[in-house]
């Protein structure tokens, strides 16, 4: 097998780690559209050049010396790109990965095959420039004069030569900022035994396979004939996220589990150098085998069901008639519950179990918290790293974008476009073509994440089950009980003490808290709400009485950027502003309530009860995802 087998996931044994030079990139803009005003970059020496064009930069962005080993470094790339290359000639030489709307990287190469790579801070860790800058200790700038918009909604170029210096100043301090953070992770990523990848999911394998992988996976295909991992994928259900009360609560506790995946990750996995197959398997298999298995249940009513199954595009926590593919340590705890088992179908099971990650994670969380003792920064590397493994091994699709402007095609790319039926494009010339396809590189073992998941939500279970949880997510619970605490790896904290709030469904909650400074504080959680609206004619924070206006069935407003992909589709620049107007639905529909929601009052719920015959229907839309021995 040679060096680019994808039939096995390999250790890595490379004694010297090539570090890549790092340039910190940022872009400054101006107007509705947000059009390029000036960019800079930040060089390793410490030096600093400002580009009022974007002819110079690109310019100077094409200059051999950056083709060697070169990663320019944005924080937020998805807006910094197409700041500078969209609409000119460069536009059409970018290599764009991304994943979910997220731009991962981009790629220029020269004429002599050299690549030069633009990747995104945002891909390793999820921090503002400001929240970087205090990690590092440099803090960051306060928003220029011309940068505050005066009531216009967005920024406009300077009016002097003061203002022009303070925003060049200001984006010299963000291109530092950027690039000092990733040098520090590199370095981190260096000491942990691994080197600076695009994201930090790349990065995490990378340091895995060089320290802690000791033998070749193989693939189950290797073994059985045929791919299962169709089958696989039909098992990872991912977090859990749920509330069983809503309405108004008072002096409750918010407790997470102190690294939970990690924690979870010292267990027993099936090896997928054992694997076998049946197309009927039987209790027996479930009950002395690791693996995942097809299977129709019934779940007698309980208050909080184990097993999820999705419908309408939600998980769901059912009682009823339920069917899917579980993994068995799942359906094991399900029968010790009163789970009855109706009928049993395909199955992937495992002749053999190992314990793939137990090194990396006790190594892992031990440098964390001897450097979380000595309020060392560098503590975040190693919970970056820990945290970011098992999904990487449940990669699923790649999707490879080219961008380009007609304008600056040849006559041959014109001819190539307007044949190509995955064409998306609009009137003004821009347009792109998505290429998807299945991600089968070494590293996509998913029943490594499907475990890794499963075992989560059995703690979480648990915990939910015994100290009466009122909301859940992923990680964490709200009880009015009180857990015993630990530090230890796997057991529950007391994030805050909560001393009100009002709960509305999965991930849309106000709480009033007790930091651990003894001082009142709010949080307020509203998925896909941006942190700023505009509210009664001013751009403000989202806070308590934002909050309660949406309760009462208030429309609210706000300013987004159009990102690039939608700018495309719909024919506008991205980075462009667009006023937003949301209504929030208050309706959660992934339990039963036994009474309408009021937000003065706590109100209680049941799980929704899957009738037989509409299991029948949910497992007919799935049987074209069996897999059939040949």
């Amino acid at each position: 097998m040679g060096r680019g087998d994808k039939s096995k996931l390999t250790p890595l044994f490379s004694k010297y780690l090539k570090q890549k030079q790092l340039i910190g990139f940022d872009v400054e803009t101006h107007g509705k559209n947000n059009d390029f005003y000036m960019g800079g970059l930040y060089f390793p020496d410490k030096t600093y050049k400002s580009f009022y064009t974007k002819e110079s930069l690109i310019r100077e962005l094409k200059k051999r010396k950056y083709f060697t080993n070169t990663y320019v470094v944005a924080t937020n790339l998805g807006f910094d790109l197409p700041a500078l290359y969209f609409n000119t000639p460069e536009w059409n030489c970018q290599d764009i990965i991304m994943s979910s709307g997220r731009m991962i990287s981009s790629t220029t190469t020269a004429t002599n095959k050299q690549k030069l790579t633009y990747i995104d801070t945002f891909n390793h860790a999820p921090f503002s420039v400001a929240t970087m800058g205090e990690i590092l200790k440099i803090p960051k700038l306060k928003t220029p004069i011309s940068m505050h918009n005066d009531g216009l909604g967005y920024a406009r170029k300077p009016l002097t030569l003061l203002e022009k210096t303070e925003l060049e100043v200001y984006n010299k301090r963000d291109c530092e900022i950027t690039y000092k953070f990733m040098e520090f992770l590199a370095k981190g990523y260096y000491t942990a035994g691994g080197k600076l990848k695009l994201t930090i999911a790349s990065t995490s394998l990378d340091i895995f396979r060089r320290k802690y992988l000791r033998r070749s996976i193989y693939k189950e295909y290797n073994i059985l004939g045929f791919d299962p991992n169709p089958l696989i994928f039909e098992s990872y259900y991912g977090g859990w996220t749920e509330n069983f009360k809503r309405g108004k609560i008072e002096n409750m506790n918010f407790y997470d589990v102190n690294s939970l995946y990690p924690s979870v990750m010292i267990k027993e996995y099936p090896d997928p150098n054992s694997a076998r197959y049946k197309a009927y398997g039987d209790l027996n298999l479930i009950k002395e085998f690791e693996g995942i298995t097809r299977v129709k249940l019934y779940c007698p009513y309980m208050k909080y069901p184990l097993l999820p199954m999705r419908i309408n595009g939600k998980l769901i926590f059912p009682t009823g008639y339920i069917s899917g593919v579980y993994t068995n340590v799942e359906l094991r705890k399900a029968l010790s519950l009163g789970y009855e088992i109706r009928e049993i179908g395909e199955t992937l099971y495992y002749k053999k179990t190992f314990y793939p990650f137990k090194e990396f994670v006790y190594d892992m969380y031990k440098k964390r918290n001897e450097l979380k003792a000595l309020n060392d920064p560098n503590e975040i590397i190693y919970k970056l790293i820990m945290n970011s493994l098992y999904g990487k091994f449940a990669s699923k699709s790649l999707s490879e974008t080219i961008f380009f402007n007609k304008e600056h095609l040849s006559n041959e790319g014109i001819d190539a476009v307007r044949i190509n039926p995955n064409v998306v494009m609009k009137d003004d010339n821009n347009g792109m073509i998505i290429n998807k396809r299945v991600c089968d590189e070494a590293y996509v073992l998913p029943i490594l994440s499907s475990y890794t998941t499963a075992y989560a939500r059995l703690v979480l279970y648990d915990y939910l089950v015994k100290y009466e949880g009122l909301y859940c997510d992923t990680d964490s619970l709200v009880t009015e009980q009180t857990i015993p605490e630990s530090t230890a790896l796997g057991k529950m904290k007391l994030e805050y003490p909560i001393i009100e709030g009002v709960i509305v469904k999965p991930k849309m909650y106000y709480l009033k808290i007790r930091d651990k400074k003894g001082e009142e504080k709010d949080i307020i959680k509203l998925k896909g709400v941006p942190k700023k609206i505009l509210y009664k004619g001013e751009e403000i924070q989202i806070n308590k009485e934002v909050f309660k206006a949406i309760l009462e069935g208030e429309t609210i407003t706000y300013t987004k950027f159009t990102k690039l992909k939608e700018g495309v589709r719909r024919g506008i620049s991205p980075n462009s502003l667009m006023d937003v107007e949301k209504f929030i639905r208050l309706i959660d529909n992934k339990r039963e309530w036994l009474s309408s929601f009021d937000h003065t009052k706590l109100g209680d719920s049941k799980p929704l009860y899957i009738k037989e015959e509409f299991s029948n229907e949910i497992e007919g839309l799935k049987t074209e995802c069996t897999i059939s021995q040949t």
